[in-house]
């Protein structure tokens, strides 16, 4: 059945879900926009680059970014799943955190929230479960990690009273 038709249904089925989490579904069914689901990190430096990993559908030719003051991308590759992107962002990027939509053949991506940080930031890796295996950190700095159901993760860092 067209779009067109199915459209206003979805949206009577949606209003109780977050307008994100909507967004993507009707993305996911539209089937020719691009539909990001995951997106790492989601913490970004002033002054430093990043490498951003886009995860979703319809992802091929992912090379620019909107929404995300004083960051321009510097390099991008990908293909129709996975899309990663090599991002500079300025020494005087605004600090906040903003919603970023990812330009691709397919068109304009749904949003996902990243954060613009003064700190230096740090990728959580999933072999750190036990307290043996901890992530060092040196601080400051702000950690990006995907926390799945029952999932622990353990840090180490320096501490003086």
């Amino acid at each position: 059945m067209p779009w067109r038709i199915f459209g206003p249904l979805l949206v009577l089925v949606l209003v109780g879900q977050s307008s994100a989490r909507a967004q993507v579904i009707a993305q996911r069914l539209r089937n020719d926009v691009p539909a990001v689901t995951q997106l790492l990190p989601v913490g970004l430096a002033r002054g430093q680059s990043a490498e951003l990993t886009v995860v979703g559908e319809r992802l091929e030719g992912i090379d620019r970014l909107f929404g995300l003051p004083g960051v321009k991308v510097a390099k991008a590759e990908g293909d129709g799943k996975q899309a990663k992107l090599t991002v500079e962002v300025a020494a005087d990027a605004p600090l906040g955190i903003y919603a970023c939509y990812f330009l691709g053949q397919s068109g304009l991506s749904n949003p996902k929230l990243v954060r613009i940080d003064a700190w230096s930031q740090t990728q959580e890796h999933e072999d750190n479960n036990r307290q043996s295996e901890a992530t060092p950190l040196t601080l400051p700095c702000g950690v990006s990690g995907v926390l799945s159901a029952a999932d622990q993760d353990w840090f180490r860092f320096e501490a003086s009273a």
